[in-house]
């Protein structure tokens, strides 16, 4: 009885194993060089200096307090980890709901999107 049930877990296990799973975009090599070397799906292409670097990094190439993530087309940008927002007053990602960069009594929030509609004048 033993033996069935391990047999029946096993079968169970080899079934849910073939799924596939994708690559992401960066991982292509037409759209990221640095996918070629070892452990490149980690790794973007920076075409500014034409180096890799290891992907959700901060600092360079990216400024101190940003990291270096794929954008939605693959290739690399430079933008605030999670949990941080960059501020206009001084174009840094702080910690959302800090003090950050704002005056004493006020913290960092996200705000949404600005969306503009435009009529046409009748």
């Amino acid at each position: 009885m033993g033996g069935m049930i391990r047999m029946a877990v096993l079968c169970l296990s080899l079934q849910m194993v073939q799924t596939a799973v994708l690559p992401p975009r960066w991982a292509d090599p037409t759209l990221n060089p640095c996918a070629n070397q070892p452990g490149g799906w980690q790794l973007l292409h920076w075409p500014s200096d034409g180096r890799c670097y290891r992907i959700f990094q901060q600092g360079p190439p990216c400024p101190d307090t940003m990291e270096l993530a794929p954008s939605l087309d693959g290739t690399a940008e430079c933008r605030c980890p999670p949990g941080t927002a960059q501020s206009p007053r001084d174009a840094l990602c702080h910690k959302l709901y800090t003090q950050g960069p704002c005056e004493t009594g006020e913290y960092l929030t996200p705000v949404p999107a600005r969306t503009y509609r435009y009529s046409p004048i009748q």
